[in-house]
């Protein structure tokens, strides 16, 4: 009885935690399904690449883009024009705010 009830309550946990990353991911795709109608295609693919460096960001940013989207009257964002977005988003109470590329 006892090595059931643990088997039950591990796979209660196992299902709550799967269904936790498929809740994530929907709301993932849904996200950028709404962003890539306001980015040109070098910005989304730039804002593709911060999701995978800076998770956090990229979601504060998309929230944003979201958020100017009624502003912008069917015009997309450039790539530039993500860049002084991201660059705004990321910058440090006191710091230069850049966004530093290293290559090895």
């Amino acid at each position: 009885m006892e090595l059931d009830d643990i088997r039950k309550r591990k796979e209660e946990e196992y299902n709550n935690q799967i269904e936790a990353v498929r809740q994530q991911m929907k709301m993932e795709e849904e996200i950028k399904k709404n962003v890539r109608m306001y980015l040109e295609d070098k910005a989304y693919e730039r804002l593709m690449n911060v999701k995978i460096v800076n998770y956090k960001l990229f979601i504060v940013a998309s929230q944003y883009i979201l958020q100017i989207a009624q502003k912008l009257n069917g015009r997309l964002i450039t790539d530039d024009e993500l860049v002084r977005i991201l660059q705004g988003l990321n910058a440090k109470p006191g710091g230069s705010g850049e966004i530093k590329i290293i290559r090895k």
